[in-house]
C-alpha cells in the first residue's frame, strides 16, 4: 500500500473548478511573479503524516539510510530509488 500524500490544488467547484494543469493548457492565468521557498523542516508534515508512532514516540527507534530510503521508495517516488 501507499500512501497517498498531496501538497497540491483542493478543486472546490467553486473558486477552483479544474485542474491548475488544465487551465495552463488554456492560457486561463493570469502572468504574475510568484515567490517560492522552502524551509529546512518543511518535511516534517509529511513524516508526522506516514509515520506518527514513529515520530510521536518517547524512545522512537533509530532509522539508518537504508531503512530511510527503502521508506521514502515505498511510499513515494523519488530519485533516491
Amino acid at each position: 500500500m501507499q500512501a497517498e500524500l498531496f501538497g497540491g490544488a483542493t478543486i472546490d467547484g467553486e473558486f477552483l473548478t479544474d485542474l491548475p494543469i488544465n487551465y495552463i493548457e488554456r492560457g486561463e492565468f493570469k502572468n504574475v511573479n510568484i515567490l517560492l521557498g522552502t524551509n529546512q523542516d518543511e518535511g516534517a508534515i509529511y513524516a508526522l503524516a506516514v509515520y506518527p508512532n514513529y515520530i510521536l514516540a518517547e524512545d522512537p527507534p533509530h532509522m539508518n539510510r537504508s531503512d530511510f530510503v527503502r521508506e521514502v521508495c515505498f511510499y513515494m517516488s523519488s530519485t533516491l530509488c
